[in-house]
């Protein structure tokens, strides 16, 4: 089984990633380490970290907000079509959680069409806090619309990849997980057809993925910030997190 587990920044991918490796599902030979923010490590594989972060390079656009129409070269889709053969050699589970991996779904699934997408999400507001608190560029500063704008550009991407291939696509809502776990992991499990036995509780610190302010305290007053754009893309906030809710086999039933 190929597992890729992506979905937008700060949306509990890391969490969900040491898991399905507690699991005995190898996710990746070297990974990326602890940060602010991920204390107990990414667990995020660097190759494809560095995959996605030179296309977007070369395509001389940003992480949060990249154009629509990504171009991959015919020598960028050789190195990732090495990468996957590389990586299968292994043999066994594997898979790899990168969130930019968002926005290459449709690439990934003409590599390996017989792969498991798990794509994770997270209340808009949890998540446009959490990039605020983590702010330390003054470009960011002056784009403070890009948090609310990049969650929807990736969960957009999420909900057109799943209307695509909703038989192997799997969305699950961090916070839907971790308010109800005995459910939600028998879920999963029989979503992948594979025992996930390893206890989640030993996983998951709370304290790791709130918005912590003693812990992440950004550089300027955000609150004005958050309050202005919000209430412009309320709407747009709310209807695709009611979109992603609605496909979601793990979802949160929470206010």
């Amino acid at each position: 089984m190929i597992i890729c587990l992506a979905g937008m920044h700060r949306s509990g991918t890391s969490l969900m990633s040491s898991y399905l490796h507690a699991n005995g599902i190898s996710m990746g030979e070297n990974m990326l380490g602890a940060g602010q923010g991920n204390e107990l490590g990414h667990y995020e594989d660097v190759e494809f970290l560095g995959f996605h972060k030179n296309i977007l390079k070369s395509n001389k656009c940003n992480t949060l907000t990249p154009k629509q129409n990504l171009t991959i070269s015919e020598e960028q889709a050789l190195l990732g079509n090495k990468l996957i053969q590389h990586k299968k050699e292994n043999n066994g589970d594997w898979g790899w959680k990168e969130p930019r991996s968002t926005l290459f779904l449709d690439y990934w699934y003409n590599i390996v069409p017989d792969a498991k997408f798990i794509l994770m999400y997270r209340d808009p507001h949890e998540v446009i806090d959490s990039i605020y608190r983590r702010m330390r560029s003054l470009y960011f500063y002056g784009k403070p619309w890009l948090a609310q704008q990049s969650w929807l550009r990736y969960n957009q991407d999420v909900i057109k990849f799943y209307d695509k291939h909703p038989e192997q696509t799997f969305l699950v809502s961090i916070n839907g997980l971790n308010s109800n776990i005995d459910a939600s992991t028998k879920r999963l499990s029989a979503a992948l057809n594979r025992p996930l036995t390893a206890d989640y509780t030993k996983i998951y610190k709370p304290q790791n993925l709130g918005n912590n302010p003693t812990k992440q305290k950004a550089r300027f007053p955000t609150d004005i910030y958050k309050r202005i754009l919000n209430s412009y893309y309320s709407q747009e906030l709310k209807k695709m997190y009611n979109d992603l809710q609605f496909r979601a086999i793990i979802k949160y039933e929470g206010k």
